[in-house]
């Protein structure tokens, strides 16, 4: 035989070794058992705490998420072109309603109106002056000394100077109005979520510089299925946890969106409640939605046991006789209550505290022997 062959040989059975060993410990090998199994194998019962399988009504329990927002977020921007002089607030500041937020760089908007108020100035005095000569040759019409022609180019003359000092006074307004601009107040009274640029930036009309909202008209926003959407009518209450800051709150349905989603279906909630400090929008809300009730079978925890990831309880057969059965448990119930899902019936008899070794005289029964099983 060949080296070669020899050595495939040799790595082709460490392979199958490995491949063995791993399914030996992955329990390939062991009988797989379902709940509600029973040993054959028992001893009697001789003094151990006895308890019932209960079954319990409760209400069916279950999270919904969704999304804290703002009913009055406000996207602040600029109505002009402009740089960025300064920059007053920063992303969590509380402001007033009319607190300035942000100035532009504003000294060719301050020399316009220095140009709009001379051409102002000018245009009044203009007006004067027309005004002062249509006087006077009012006057002299009055006396016979002017005539009708040289009334009506005076009352002309006054009227097109009160144009040029209308006009004048527009543009001083409107020079005005867009300095104005370059001062960026706050249009509530909220907190700022974040700004968009820094000093110096270029600002452009319709760019959002701040975002900011009114911490007293927050929404919970959550996703609800289908099967579910009876349970929130307008009005209805449920509590709501605010994960991030570890708050509960209670919500109220304000509407429910008369659309659902072919993708999740699902509809859209939307609940009023009192934001508490420290929540902002974009933070996960957890609400807890409580149904119809169901039956439930309970045990105490100490009742079960665990040996190689299977869940067994020494249950009590008739001739008082205890026999290892394999259960399935669920949720934890609190007050030491775990559910069973299966492998038992309410009003079976179990021990109170599950243990590897259960016997009477000195008889052991070890959880690990190898035994048959059937269905009683």
């Amino acid at each position: 035989m060949s080296k070669s062959l020899k050595l495939m040989l040799r790595v082709t059975a460490a392979f199958m070794l490995i491949a063995l060993v791993i399914a030996w410990q992955a329990d390939v090998f062991t009988e797989k058992i379902q709940p509600g199994v029973t040993e054959r194998r028992g001893v009697n019962l001789d003094g151990h705490e006895v308890t019932f399988v209960e079954s319990l009504s409760l209400p069916q329990k279950r999270d919904l998420l969704g999304t804290l927002r703002s009913r009055n977020q406000v996207h602040i921007a600029p109505r002009l072109t402009g740089r960025i002089d300064d920059l007053l607030i920063e992303a969590g500041d509380s402001v007033q309603s009319g607190d300035v937020l942000v100035r532009l760089e504003s000294d060719g908007l301050e020399a316009g109106i220095a140009q709009a108020e001379a051409a102002a100035d000018a245009a009044q005095a203009g007006l004067r002056g027309a005004e002062e000569t249509l006087a006077r040759i009012e006057a002299g019409f009055k006396s016979n000394v002017a005539s009708e022609i040289r009334l009506i180019e005076a009352k002309q003359l006054r009227d097109t100077a009160q144009a040029r000092f209308d006009q004048a006074k527009e543009a001083l307004r409107q020079a005005r109005i867009q300095a104005g601009y370059a001062t960026i107040r706050s249009p509530i009274t909220g907190i700022v979520i974040d700004t968009l640029l820094e000093e110096g930036d270029l600002a452009l009309p319709g760019q959002p510089l701040v975002i900011m909202f009114d911490p007293n008209r927050v929404e919970a926003e959550i996703s609800v299925p289908s099967s579910q959407a009876s349970h929130f009518k307008v009005g209805a209450e449920f509590t709501l946890t605010i994960e991030a800051i570890g708050i509960r709150t209670t919500g109220t349905v304000r509407t429910l969106v008369p659309r659902a989603d072919t993708a999740t279906r699902s509809v859209l909630a939307r609940l009023e409640l009192d934001a508490p400090q420290g929540s902002l929008p974009g933070m996960f809300v957890r609400l807890e939605l409580h149904a119809e009730e169901r039956p439930v079978l309970a045990l105490p925890a100490s009742a079960i046991g665990s040996v190689r990831q299977l869940d067994f309880v020494w249950f009590v057969a008739g001739d008082d006789t205890l026999r290892r059965r394999f259960v399935r448990p669920g949720r934890f119930l609190g007050e030491d209550r775990v559910e069973i899902l299966s492998g038992l019936s309410a009003g079976d008899r179990v021990l109170a505290r599950w243990s590897h070794h259960t016997g009477h005289s000195g008889v052991p029964v070890d959880a690990r022997d190898d035994t048959e099983s059937d269905i009683p």
